[in-house]
């Protein structure tokens, strides 16, 4: 794995205030259950269900966050440009599925919402299976609004890889995977959050 470590991330909280965000999280087998052995916070991690606006969905941004094409995912929108998002069948698992995100600008991508504002547990820790295309990414875990996606960064491209963060806003009810640096393309496996510390390599 590849990760940008120039500056300390920032994230956005629900009132638009910047905040700071961990460092990431490393794991062994022998320390971290795997993902088959641990509950998952989220509906629809790998991306199965295809959503109500069918299998490609185009937003127009900026407009706050939208149907995906993922049952369960809502397309973020707060840069510029545009979010489209497809389910495909995946390149990693055979006969698995995947998303792709295509936007044109940054702090836009995918967000899942899986509890009511003010609520969930105070840590939390997510795993990601990511195709970088172009741009950048991250990830971000946090209180509704309260991330952007910038808890850890990838900038290597065209490999998967796997990516663990932890959240730096509590309580945990929302993740955010979006764009940086002004737009990406990505591709997005499966995403797993719970409150245990998971081997990521094992999903």
């Amino acid at each position: 794995m590849h990760f940008t470590s120039a500056r300390r991330p920032r994230s956005f909280n629900a009132a638009g205030k910047l905040g700071v965000w961990p460092a990431l999280l490393f794991c062994t087998a022998a320390l971290c259950a795997s993902p088959a052995q641990a509950a998952n916070l989220l509906s629809n991690g790998n991306f199965e269900i295809v959503g109500p606006s069918g299998a490609v969905v185009d937003n127009p941004v900026p407009g706050g966050s939208g149907a995906s094409a993922a049952q369960d995912w809502l397309s973020l929108g707060n840069g510029v440009g545009y979010v489209r998002t497809e389910l495909m069948p995946s390149t990693r698992v055979p006969g698995g599925r995947m998303i792709r995100v295509q936007t044109a600008g940054s702090i836009n991508g995918l967000q899942q919402i899986f509890g009511a504002f003010n609520t969930g547990p105070r840590k939390a820790f997510a795993c990601v299976w990511i195709r970088l295309i172009e741009g950048s990414v991250g990830i971000g875990l946090g209180n509704g609004g309260g991330t952007n996606g910038h808890d850890v960064v990838l900038n290597k491209k065209d490999t998967w890889e796997v990516l663990q963060v932890s959240n730096a806003v509590a309580p945990v009810n929302s993740i955010v995977i979006g764009a940086l640096t002004g737009g990406a393309e990505f591709y997005v496996e499966s995403a797993h959050v719970d409150t245990k510390r998971v081997n990521c390599k094992a999903s």
